[in-house]
């Protein structure tokens, strides 16, 4: 049991360096773009592969930040629908369709992965001024794929508990809401 809760543990840490990491690309870009319009406004020129760097940190920003997200619980519901059910048809609800999610993110994360290794293969980049391997970024989004579908099933055991616990304490996910109850 206890290597369990050091892999939760790490997980958990990976989630947050990533979501860290995600917060100092968002910083990088904001940097580079004001940079960039400063240079081409007073120099007349700007700074080469500039929209192709902030183009990939837009990509990876969401790949890497998902999984955080998920452990947050802040991702997108239908709240008002899910205030209505009852606490265990609630719990039910979210334990189906974090199955759902999960699948079809551990199907992304294949054929994403096979991708991956066919870039890796023959050598494929974009054909851009960076000239950056196509692998780096098929294979950073099969892993943030990878890790939403760990992550999914780590809330799925965690509603799966509450659901058996079988108290009026359920909660299920129920108190993260993105509106104010009038």
């Amino acid at each position: 049991m206890k290597l369990f809760g050091k892999l939760a543990s790490g997980f958990d840490q990976l989630l947050a360096g990533m979501i860290k990491f995600t917060g100092i690309l968002i910083l990088m870009m904001t940097a580079l773009i004001s940079i960039n319009i400063t240079m081409r406004t007073v120099v007349g020129r700007s700074i080469p592969g500039t929209i192709e760097m902030c183009e990939w940190i837009l990509l990876l920003i969401p790949f890497l930040g998902a999984a955080w997200l998920y452990k947050e619980d802040g991702h997108v519901r239908m709240d008002l629908i899910i205030k209505m059910l009852n606490k265990n048809s609630r719990c039910i609800i979210n334990i189906i369709t974090s199955v759902v999610v999960s699948l079809v993110c551990l199907l992304f994360f294949w054929f994403i992965g096979l991708n991956t290794w066919k870039y890796y293969i023959t050598g494929a980049y974009r054909p851009t001024i960076l000239a950056l391997p196509t692998y780096i970024f098929s294979g950073i989004m099969a892993a943030g794929f990878l890790l939403i579908a760990v992550q999914v099933l780590r809330n799925v055991v965690g509603y799966t508990a509450e659901l058996r616990q079988n108290d009026k304490e359920l909660n299920c996910g129920a108190d993260k809401t993105n509106y104010t109850e009038i």
